[in-house]
């Protein structure tokens, strides 16, 4: 063991206390090279307190230079480690990679700096999209440090799935291919991708190449859309539905027009099968009502009439002004527009103008922007090219209307004179709400308060709440069609409330029966054997107040049967005892005795059964 003046409990074999900075033992005391283990860091087999300028912490225990995390850096950018980390620096330590919210931005000092906004997200490697899965796996990706070879052939929702897993995309490396994806309208699902760096290309020196896209018809809207190509030129074959003018602009955005040869960009192949020379339909009038929107537009006419199969209304909720034609299509039936079919008008003829083509939109939501754009249907022939024409896109907000009611409003009062008021925004405000109306009416007393036993049921006040059906099912099973012979309806079931409502009174009415039979009537303390008439006399209760009288018991009969009844001791009554004194049994009216006692306000009413008073409960025998 140590001394315990040794700092850190470390000391030599012959109990000399080592340097201040070792830990665990040392081989010379005077020197702290010679730890067996370091209390910070360790510099060039010396245990040091922090590393020296030039110099950063690795893993916790050890310093290295600048050159050292910079070679793992570039081993790892180069490719050369299959499971390797691009090491950083950040607050004086070699790092695998940058904390959260913080990125780096220059590969030759390493540095982390804080990100404006969300930070990106690297993907390495040579990625293939050929599916959904493949898709997902790039989800967030910001910069791709490789290339990527788009081969999407089929499936559900491809526009959707690739914009919410590519959408992020911002920067590529290497080049971009989309070769043989027939389910591709548009590329437009890249909606951040600003640059093709073009470090490694396809062959033949291409950083961007389309090859046989059937169905591809739009690159970019690149009114909204900025590409750079910074190496690399443009390949484009065999696309027969995208018109040269989209490959045009393309070059144009990126200005790589003066790079391509002769045989990389094919006019026969490109566009062959598509109507691109599109003429511009005008709207001539636009009117809008709560759920509907009326469009017209001006006439147009193919140099063949009956070329015109009629004209396409696409539309659809848009609140921002940045939709494009393709945003959501694929060719495999996916669409986000809602497309309305309308049939060419009638021509002019003598005496006859050309009417005007429209379309009503409805049912639309109140209050909602909506994007709109009309576009021609023509049919195609092998004689002569068909040019058709499409609008602009347009967007139109629909009138404000009456909002939905408010929700869960609920009131307190905080003093005798104030209620306080608090409810939630309705779920459909049809428009701008700016203010709300609040009514309120003087309801009368309620009489229940003073109905209510307090006794029984205690000092609960008695509540209303209005009853809210949970969905929709439930206001279909709660409703009743009217009785008759050929409804096949039955009553309503009944609610948990109502049956513990009908619960709770059957409990208070055996209640008070037993509290009847307690306070107001009394078992006779023998029984001897009766005749019939004996019997049913008999078997009458004895009330609780005064025996009858001299004069009384001279008239009422004997049992028959040979039973003797005795009367029972009497004491003479005074005060409020003389008033209860009910009429001869023999002048009451016949009555079963099986019959259950009558209820409280009977018993309290009827001429003999008046309850005693509490301060007079003396038992009369």
């Amino acid at each position: 063991m140590c001394q315990s003046t040794c700092k850190h409990r470390a000391c030599t074999k012959d109990n000399h206390c080592c340097h201040d900075q070792c830990l665990g033992g040392c081989t010379d005391p005077s020197t702290p090279s010679k730890c067996v283990a370091c209390r910070n860091l360790m510099h060039q087999r010396t245990c040091v307190e922090k590393c020296p300028l030039g110099h950063y912490t690795f893993k916790g225990w050890r310093c290295v230079s600048f050159a050292f995390c910079q070679e793992l850096h570039n081993q790892c950018k180069q490719g050369k480690g299959s499971d390797c980390y691009e090491y950083v620096i950040h607050n004086g330590a070699c790092i695998p990679e940058c904390p959260s919210g913080y990125t780096t931005m220059n590969s030759t000092t390493l540095n982390c700096t804080p990100c404006a906004g969300l930070c990106p997200k690297v993907c390495m490697g040579l990625k293939t999209v050929d599916s959904v899965t493949a898709a997902q796996a790039l989800r967030g990706c910001t910069v791709l440090n490789g290339s990527m070879v788009i081969n999407i052939r089929g499936g559900n929702n491809i526009a959707a799935e690739l914009e919410a897993n590519l959408g992020q995309l911002e920067e590529i490396t290497g080049y971009l291919m989309v070769r043989r994806s027939y389910a591709l309208v548009s590329l437009s699902f890249l909606r951040k991708l600003k640059l093709i760096r073009g470090e490694t290309q396809e062959v033949g020196n291409y950083s961007f190449y389309a090859l046989d896209n059937q169905n591809l018809r739009q690159l970019w809207d690149w009114s909204k859309h900025k590409l750079t190509i910074l190496q690399g030129r443009l390949f484009f074959h065999y696309n027969s539905k995208l018109c040269m003018a989209e490959i045009r602009k393309m070059e144009e955005v990126t200005a790589t027009k003066e790079l391509h040869t002769k045989n990389d960009i094919a006019v026969k192949t490109n566009g062959d099968q598509a109507s691109c020379e599109n003429e511009v339909l005008k709207f001539t009038q636009v009117r809008t009502l709560s759920d509907k929107i009326i469009i017209r537009w001006e006439p147009f006419w193919p140099p063949d009439f009956r070329d015109l199969l009629g004209f396409m209304v696409l539309y659809k909720e848009a609140p921002y002004k940045n939709v494009t034609e393709f945003d959501g299509q694929d060719a495999c039936g996916s669409n986000s527009w809602v497309i309305a079919d309308v049939d060419p008008p009638l021509r002019a003829t003598e005496g006859k103008d050309q009417p005007e083509p429209g379309h009503l939109i409805h049912p639309l939501k109140p209050w909602t922007q909506y994007a709109i754009f009309v576009k021609t249907l023509l049919s195609a022939s092998d004689e002569h090219e068909v040019h058709g024409a499409k609008s602009e896109i347009i967007y139109v907000r629909t009138n404000a209307t009456k909002p939905s009611v408010p929700l869960d409003p609920i009131s307190s009062s905080n003093s005798s004179s104030q209620i306080i008021l608090k409810w939630k925004p309705p779920t459909d405000p049809n428009g701008n709400i700016t203010h709300y109306l609040v009514f309120c009416q003087k309801q009368p007393e309620d009489n229940d308060l003073y109905k209510f036993d307090y006794c029984q049921k205690g000092m609960k006040l008695p509540s209303r709440a209005p009853t809210h059906l949970d969905n929709e099912e439930e206001q279909k099973w709660n409703q009743t069609d009217e009785p008759g012979h050929g409804s096949r309806c039955c009553a309503c079931p009944k609610t948990d409330t109502q049956l513990k409502k009908e619960a709770e009174e059957s409990e208070y009415r055996k209640t008070f029966e037993n509290y009847l039979h307690n306070e107001v009537f009394e078992i006779r303390p023998s029984r001897r054997r009766r005749s019939a008439v004996g019997v049913a006399n008999g078997t009458l209760p004895h009330f609780l107040t005064t025996p009858p009288g001299p004069a009384q018991r001279l008239h009422h009969p004997k049992p028959k049967g040979g039973g003797e009844q005795q009367a029972a001791p009497h004491r003479p009554l005074q005060g409020v005892d003389r008033h209860l004194q009910p009429p001869p049994l023999h002048q009451l009216p016949d009555r079963d005795p099986r019959l259950q006692p009558p209820d409280r306000e009977l018993a309290m009413q009827h001429g003999g059964l008046r309850q005693r008073p509490h301060h007079a409960r003396g038992k009369s025998r």
